[in-house]
């Protein structure tokens, strides 16, 4: 049983960063941490101690955590939280109750277009805190679930660059053309192009998928985010009704040229604010990879150059010169794919399974129900 509680703020000490976050430098000495889920490099550091790494703010409010051992710098709203007492207090078990608390950090934040975190939330969070032997046994267990969960989504990775490496391998990059495949515009290969709504249904809590930009994600549709509006809502927007192989490239915003192809669990959906694209099998599956390379990437980033935010139109797209590729590889890549896609879904199976246990453990440690 967990017999004190206490205020963080009383166990720790929390600064924050002094730099900007465009202060990176590439191949630099140092780990740079700043308020997104990757870590940078930069050549001079400010810290150098344990340290729990909490993202002071985020446009979605989907902040973050991470421990680290040694000399780092930090961005100016990226929060360093070191223990006062390492006798009393574990930075292994601070940092699992920092991750349980996140949801609520989320909710709490304040600000419309940048959600943001006040020290004094932090301070305030209250700790139940056992003894020390048992704070490190509690955070042993939530150590080896996280360690599969982790492991799980590495798997998952090596998937994607499985995938990726397939189509290198098959087919090479656009720019370079190693295999010297011919060319031609992208509107020949597709049966036609349209755009989704130009102004946003009413969204409801629940029913039909509405796919928005923010969906399409690394050739492929997240559920994280996803609106829903009725089937009256839909009825007004049926030019944006998505079926299974369609192509949906995003359209304007920080994510134009993102492309995903419609799977069979969206066969039916509502496409946003983007630009939708008929295409049969297996060109479906072959042309949202060709478009999510980094090669292909390349040359669609200079066609959204805007005065304001990036864009694309139909008759870029349209005229985009796209490899010709005979009609038997492009089968033989989809049937390779779809079977690299079957164990990734084993893989997101056991995934799933992996955060239900870590959550799970964690929503029982800080309840005191781990021992």
């Amino acid at each position: 049983m967990i017999s004190e509680v206490r205020n963080l703020g009383e166990l720790v000490n929390i600064k924050t960063g002094r730099l900007d976050a465009n202060a990176m430098e590439k191949d630099g000495k140092f780990p740079f941490f700043t308020c997104a889920r990757e870590i940078f490099r930069i050549n001079n550091y400010a810290f150098d101690t344990k340290a729990i790494l909490l993202a002071g703010n985020n446009a979605s409010g989907d902040f973050n955590v991470k421990y680290y051992d040694g000399k780092f710098n930090a961005y100016q709203r990226t929060y360093v939280i070191t223990i006062n007492d390492e006798n009393q207090f574990n930075y292994s078990y601070l940092k699992h109750k920092l991750e349980g608390h996140l949801k609520v950090f989320k909710n709490q934040a304040l600000g419309a277009n940048t959600r943001f975190l006040k020290i004094g939330m932090i301070k305030d969070l209250q700790i139940p805190l056992p003894s020390l032997d048992q704070q490190k046994k509690i955070a042993a267990i939530l150590d080896a679930a996280d360690a599969y969960r982790q492991k799980t989504k590495a798997l998952i990775e090596e998937y994607d660059e499985l995938t990726q490496s397939l189509f290198l391998d098959m087919f090479g990059d656009m720019i370079n053309n190693q295999k010297d495949w011919n060319y031609i515009p992208f509107g020949k290969v597709f049966n036609a192009l349209r755009y989704g709504t130009s102004s946003p249904p009413v969204y409801s809590k629940e029913g039909i998928p509405f796919i928005r930009a923010t969906n399409v994600k690394e050739g492929g549709i997240v559920l994280k985010g996803m609106a829903y509006i009725s089937q009256e809502e839909a009825s007004k927007i049926q030019k944006c009704k998505l079926k299974e192989s369609d192509l949906i490239i995003v359209r304007s915003g920080a994510n134009t040229g993102d492309c995903s192809r419609i799977p069979r669990q969206f066969h039916g959906a509502y496409g946003g604010f983007d630009i939708i694209i008929e295409i049969d099998e297996p060109y479906s599956t072959y042309y949202n990879f060709l478009i999510n390379t980094k090669s292909a990437k390349a040359l669609i980033e200079p066609l959204t150059r805007r005065a304001g935010q990036p864009h694309l139109n139909s008759k870029q797209i349209t005229e985009l010169e796209v490899f010709d590729i005979p009609l038997n590889l492009q089968n033989l890549f989809a049937e390779r794919v779809q079977a690299i896609e079957a164990q990734k879904a084993q893989a997101q199976a056991s995934l799933a399974q992996a955060e239900d246990l870590f959550n799970s453990l964690l929503q029982r440690a800080f309840k005191g129900e781990l021992s």
